[in-house]
């Protein structure tokens, strides 16, 4: 009698989900990522009990018709993929039609969506990925997605959630990214009825401001680094502004975050002996590459990406980092120069894959604030992160013995 057997849908269905819907910040994560895909630039999360009984994101986005809206909860049913050739040029947050349908079918989920320029819109009620009711609505353009009682269905799933303030930390850490990445995006967020943010539309720098505290926002450097069709840009804290954690570092890639320990390893090593082991910068980095430079088909959640020449993109973020560092003259005589030679192997390594027609994502531009004084109470500087001298012509000196020596250290062994 075979012993392998095919599991049936409504098992296969929670086997899949249980890798992309973890804890209710994977929730969130998933459903901001639609909203922005679908070119939504007012984004509200409402909260409750950490997501446990209540996660709703409603947008402003493009909203869909009832045949798109119920399809979208099929599995494996996407409207940024047709082909195969699509993997190499993927510009959307989202691409593998697996979030909703994993969604759905652990918890009871109510959407209500209208597209632009229709005249009803459509609702549908979900539980346990079974559709239970369909009705067209008056709604106005945009989606509305309510999910209610995560994992109601999966006791022990549930069982494992951490207490509320554990889990609604995390949905904190999942939307800062988004809050950093799309400053151009009106967020509110609210949790059990108290609204905890409200963030207009708004240059980058007062977005960190607010998002981070005023004490933050002024510590750090603006620097921006363009190499063929690369741009890495962002913001790094002085040597005096390290935590001794590695809370507020975020890399950006195409403005999604991702987690990358070789990237993080040359930020550190991009401040030289200005600070300890023991301490860690903060940054916000955004690089932007064209699409079939990057792999972003590595894991469901999508936070894994491979990179076509990844020693090239160290070197870049390396050197990038000690010229911000070096724009503050922070030790007198101290020289962060990486020399023509590493310059010239990251042109070498990104001369191969430049690509043919289609261009990078436009990059988050450096903002310039006026007036009296900015929306976030602070005062209101022009590019107050501006080096003073350009990103890519830093003032050279001889380095003094014990400072400015600087070699390509191996991987820390440290976490």
């Amino acid at each position: 009698m075979p012993i392998i057997r095919v599991l049936p849908t409504h098992i296969a269905s929670k086997v899949a989900a249980g890798e992309v819907v973890d804890r209710p910040a994977s929730v969130v994560k998933e459903l901001v990522e639609n909203a922005i895909d679908a070119r939504a630039d007012h984004i509200s999360v409402i909260i409750a009990k950490a997501g446990k009984e209540l996660i709703q994101v409603i947008d402003n986005g493009v909203g869909m018709e009832a045949e798109d809206a119920e399809l979208a909860f099929k599995r494996h049913a996407t409207s940024k993929i047709a082909q195969l050739e699509d993997l190499e040029r993927i510009l959307t947050l989202g691409f593998r039609g697996e979030a909703l349908p994993s969604i759905a079918s652990v918890s009871r989920l109510e959407l209500k969506t209208c597209a632009r320029g229709s005249q009803l819109g459509s609702l549908f009620a979900i539980n346990g990925g079974q559709i239970v009711t369909r009705e067209k609505i008056a709604f106005k353009p945009g989606t509305s997605i309510a999910v209610k009682n995560l994992f109601f269905n999966t006791p022990a799933r549930r069982n494992f959630l951490r207490a509320d303030s554990t889990e609604f930390n995390h949905i904190l850490k999942t939307l800062r990214c988004f809050f950093l990445a799309y400053p151009e995006v009106h967020f509110v967020l609210v949790h059990n009825g108290e609204e905890l943010y409200n963030l207009p539309a708004q240059p980058l720098d007062e977005r960190i401001g607010q998002v981070f505290g005023e004490k933050n926002y002024q510590g750090l450097v603006y620097f921006r680094e363009e190499l063929n069709d690369i741009v890495l840009e962002g913001y790094v804290c002085t040597p005096d502004q390290t935590r001794g954690n590695t809370a507020n570092q975020y890399i950006f890639l195409n403005r999604r975050v991702i987690v990358n320990r070789q990237l993080s390893h040359a930020i550190f090593q991009g401040y030289g002996n200005l600070i300890e082991r023991s301490r860690y910068p903060q940054y916000i980095i955004n690089l932007h590459v064209p699409p079939q430079m990057v792999d972003v088909n590595v894991h469901p959640t999508k936070m894994e990406v491979r990179f076509a020449n990844e020693r090239a993109i160290y070197h870049l973020f390396l050197s990038a980092v000690r010229k911000a560092v070096q724009s503050r003259h922070i030790v007198p005589g101290f020289t962060l120069d990486p020399g023509a030679e590493a310059q010239q192997e990251i042109r070498q390594h990104f001369q191969q894959f430049r690509p043919g027609t289609e261009a990078p994502p436009t990059p988050v531009q450096p903002f310039k604030t006026g007036g009296a004084s900015s929306s976030a109470g602070m005062p209101a500087q022009d590019r107050p992160f501006q080096p003073s001298r350009p990103v890519g012509a830093p003032e050279k000196s001889p380095a003094s013995p014990g400072q400015g020596s600087f070699t390509y250290e191996p991987l820390p062994s440290r976490p």
